[in-house]
């Protein structure tokens, strides 16, 4: 264990410092003096160190409790300057264990808030060990608001076992201050980063932790609740909080897996407490990169992207039974096999048989994606499809879903059309349902029958066009996830196709240059719109995924983007151009074939007939 460990490189230590003699002595005589001594004990000592590079979760919990790990004073005073401490909530007292302030980050004023242990006996007990009371909460809150006013971002550090738990502060409101903190954190209009430095437990450190970035050190913990406390109410022994520490995921490698923290911040190998100065040149370096990503952000944004977040958590998928190639579409049009894969990319699409159409396809693609999800049709909350090519004008696909999975009858079903950006569009509509109704599943589908809209003797159209069908099950969460989607559409008939109650003919038609402009430009615009507002860039994506409409409008927007081309994915050799189905069919490939991972941040892009266009940032949960 690392407490072992520690303990036989105190004594190294000791001697270390003894031979090193005065830090001021800038001659370095008593280095110089002792030099094969101290060569053989730094070896030593390097020796005991390799064994701590596989920390339990019980060494971590060890570490993020060492007396003398780095408190919130020796932070302010290493990162900050002109910090100006701010005492009292206004209504009753002052509350040493919350420390709390302006001050200066790199020339920024900041607010910054933090638990306070104390480093001694007398530190301890005045600090109350670190366990704020409501007047502490109250305070933050206060300084919170301050910060608010004058547009100043909030930093805090969370260090704490817990909020106290004593009958007195119960009495002077103590579960109202922490609940009011987490409701306001959540509608902060300005920048919040949160570090939880040491042990955070229970709703005392969740009262500092509403933020839009919570960075964690490498030894740091964050819990509902101690482990000797979940060992005695699950087992009544606390001498099992080791099994505890295991079982309760609370290291910051487990909630950066998870989604519940964006950063972790590198410490000294054996803990922070062995070289101060490394973890805050380390920290340091963190809080202003993220606060570089915040500033991109406007206060609407900043409080939405902090109270509400969407994440994919599964994938579905459906293709018809007939495989066409470009071979056979050469026997009847002026084509051919290298004139359409020059062009385009595509070499192969699916077109729907007899007894198929967008409605099937989409309820096969919808039971894939729920079965994948875990979830029962009761959780589904609505179900959203986007489509241009519905069989019927009514019941719409998703109510012919909704009959054919179960769905629950008191939950939205519609259909939206957005052409090749229909599938952002429906995303973007279940999430204003989820948020408006109440719900946390949300089903969307893209499905199309293109292949019954086409001129069969239009060479520029009938070679692009496939059929198909893709679903995803969405989960709006509390997590830290990086969600964005923007929209837009501009009226244009650079893309037509007739609907029933026009006389003739109704096949698609499109203008190919002008599209091709269009989607050019409409492409990395989205891109960097939805970055921006997460304050990502595109090295912090795993994947892109745009409408698969013509391989070279993706490869001409990875060269202006300057962008690594192994992140943009393409299907459309297999399919073609699937209009609403594209990004969703895409979605789920990258899922079955194992490419997209749990964790993983994507960005899909969709721009076509209407003209439209949209963009979104979401993580794979999976």
């Amino acid at each position: 264990m690392i407490k072992d460990i520690l303990q036989q490189l105190a004594p190294l230590d000791e001697k270390i410092a003894a031979l090193r003699g005065d830090p001021a002595d800038e001659n370095m005589t008593d280095i110089t003096n002792h030099a094969a001594e101290l060569a053989e004990l730094s070896a030593q000592e390097d020796a005991l160190l390799s064994g701590c590079g596989a920390l339990t979760a019980e060494d971590r919990v060890f570490l993020a409790r060492h007396p003398e790990r780095p408190h919130i004073d020796e932070i302010v005073d290493a990162l900050f300057t002109d910090f100006f401490e701010q005492c009292g909530d206004r209504q009753c007292k002052e509350d040493a264990a919350i420390l709390g302030g302006v001050a200066l980050f790199h020339g920024q004023p900041v607010t910054v808030i933090g638990h306070r242990k104390g480093s001694t006996l007398e530190e301890n007990l005045r600090c109350n060990f670190g366990m704020p009371g409501p007047e502490g909460y109250r305070k933050a809150l206060r300084l919170m608001k301050q910060a608010e006013k004058f547009d100043r971002p909030i930093i805090t550090f969370i260090d704490t076992p817990g909020a106290y738990p004593g009958k007195d502060a119960e009495e002077r409101g103590q579960g109202e201050a922490i609940a009011r903190n987490l409701m306001e954190m959540s509608g902060l209009t300005v920048p919040v980063i949160a570090v939880v430095t040491g042990e955070g437990s229970s709703g005392g450190a969740l009262a500092l932790g509403v933020a839009n970035r919570i960075l964690m050190l490498e030894n740091a913990v964050y819990s509902v609740l101690s482990p000797e406390g979940f060992a005695s109410i699950l087992w009544k022994d606390s001498s099992r909080s080791g099994e505890a520490c295991e079982i309760m995921k609370l290291t910051a490698q487990d909630l950066y897996k998870d989604g519940i923290v964006e950063e972790i911040i590198p410490e000294p190998v054996g803990g922070a407490q062995r070289a101060h100065g490394v973890l805050f040149g380390n920290l340091d370096e963190a809080l202003q990169r993220q606060l570089r990503s915040l500033a991109r952000m406007n206060g609407r944004q900043l409080a939405e992207q902090r109270y509400q977040k969407f994440r994919l958590i599964a994938t579905g998928g459906a293709l018809p039974g007939r495989t066409v190639t470009n071979e056979e579409l050469s026997r009847t049009v002026d084509t051919s096999d290298e004139w359409i894969t020059t062009r385009t990319g595509i070499r192969t699409r699916h077109y729907c048989t007899e007894g198929e159409n967008a409605a099937t396809l989409a309820i096969a693609a919808a039971k894939q994606a729920l079965q994948r999800s875990g979830l029962a049709p009761a959780d589904i909350a609505c179900c959203v499809c986007a489509t241009l090519s519905a069989p019927d004008a009514t019941p719409s696909v998703a109510c012919q879903v909704q009959a054919a999975l179960a769905l629950p009858e008191n939950r939205p079903a519609l259909d939206v059309n957005a052409a090749c950006s229909g599938f952002l569009y429906g995303t973007a509509v279940a999430r204003g349902l989820l948020a408006t109704l109440g719900g946390r599943y949300a089903l969307v589908i893209g499905t199309e029958a293109l292949s019954r809209l086409m001129d069969p003797a239009d060479r520029s159209t009938c070679v692009l066009f496939g059929d198909g069908a893709g679903a995803a099950v969405f989960e709006l969460t509390d997590t830290s996830a990086p969600f964005a989607i923007t929209l837009g559409a501009r009226g244009d008939a650079a893309i037509h196709a007739g609907g029933p109650s026009r006389a003739g003919s109704a096949p698609i038609s499109m203008d190919g240059r002008a599209v091709f402009r269009f989607a050019v430009d409409a492409l990395p615009k989205c891109l960097h719109t939805v970055l921006d507002e997460t304050g990502l860039t595109l090295d912090n994506l795993d994947w892109v995924v745009c409408h698969q409409a013509n391989s070279r409008i993706i490869d001409h927007c990875v060269k202006a983007l300057h962008a690594d081309g192994a992140k943009f994915y393409k299907n459309m050799d297999r399919h073609g151009n699937t209009s609403a189905a594209s990004i969703p069919v895409a979605l789920n490939e990258l899922a079955e074939s194992g490419q997209l991972l749990p964790g993983q941040t994507l960005a899909c892009i969709g721009f076509g007939g209407g003209l439209t266009w949209g963009g979104m940032i979401v993580e794979y949960k999976g």
